[in-house]
This record gives structure tokens, C-alpha cells and sequence, in this order.
């Protein structure tokens, strides 16, 4: 698979980002996004202790929230499909269904997360994607997710 990924010409940063999903701060969960494939997408995401939700979360031991790092693979996975010459990956608007996954050490303050996320399987609108997110190559948190696009019939709701 990794021979099929494309680094981006400049891994993309905040304002690409945002161009591309409806996340803000404070739940813009990646940094940039440094390389994309038909089938996978990768990103970083710096973890700061300026983070907000530290001040609730464990103040005298700060982690990042596991739910979190759910958030930025599955942010991650939006520029899935996305290639130099294509900026339209699997979506922004994908709605996270489903999420299995298994939380192996706590991300910390300091911690540069590396997130590799891979198109399993794609049914109509239902997207399986596998997931992992590691710091200095060790894998933190690994599993499953699944993403719902809405229907066509949605956005002319909206």
C-alpha cells in the first residue's frame, strides 16, 4: 500500500485543512497532512499542554483523550482519495458510525502523533477504515472506524 501513497508536494497545513473539513478550534484534530493515496491518507498532530482539554482531563497527569485520537483518524480519513490532481477525497462530511479501537499507551503533552489511516472496504455510502496512530513508531492506539456519507436527499435538506 505504501508504494501506492503520494506525498503531498507540501504536506498541507492548518488553512488547506480547514478548506477541506468543517472542523475549528478547538476540535481540529491534525495538523497537516502529509502524504495521500486512493486508499490512505497520513497525518500529524502535534499534542501541546496548551491543548484545552487538559485543564479537565487528568490536570495533574495529562493524556489526550482516547475519544480524541478516534477524532483525528477519522479527520484524517476525509483526504483519503485526494491526489494532487484530485482535492476529492472520500468527504468532509462523513459522519464516524462506528469505532473500534484498541488504546495501547496514553498520548501526552510533547507527543508528535503520527496518524495512517486505510480504506478497507467502501459499500455505497458506508466507508470501513482501518486506523493507527503511533509516537516515535510505537503504535498508541490501532483499529477500526466506520464513516457514513449522508445521502444525497441531506444536503438538499440543509
Amino acid at each position: 500500500m505504501l508504494e501506492e501513497m503520494t506525498r503531498t508536494q507540501k504536506p498541507l497545513g492548518a488553512a488547506e485543512i480547514m478548506a477541506r473539513i468543517p472542523h475549528r478550534y478547538p476540535f481540529l484534530m491534525i495538523d497537516s497532512v502529509i502524504e495521500t493515496g486512493p486508499e490512505s491518507a497520513t497525518a500529524l498532530k502535534n499534542v501541546s499542554i496548551n491543548e484545552p482539554y487538559f485543564s479537565g482531563h487528568f490536570p495533574a497527569e495529562p493524556i489526550m483523550p482516547g475519544v480524541l485520537l478516534a477524532e483525528a483518524l477519522a479527520q484524517t480519513s476525509a483526504f483519503i482519495g485526494m491526489t494532487p490532481n484530485c482535492r476529492d477525497g472520500i468527504g468532509a462530511k462523513a459522519f464516524l458510525s462506528t469505532v473500534n479501537l484498541k488504546f495501547n499507551r496514553p498520548v501526552i503533552p510533547g507527543d508528535q502523533v503520527l496518524l495512517e489511516t486505510t480504506l478497507l472496504k467502501r459499500l455505497d455510502r458506508i466507508m470501513k477504515i482501518s486506523g493507527r496512530a503511533s509516537v516515535d513508531g510505537t503504535t498508541v492506539a490501532s483499529g477500526e472506524l466506520v464513516l457514513v456519507l449522508p445521502s444525497p436527499d441531506a444536503a438538499s435538506q440543509g
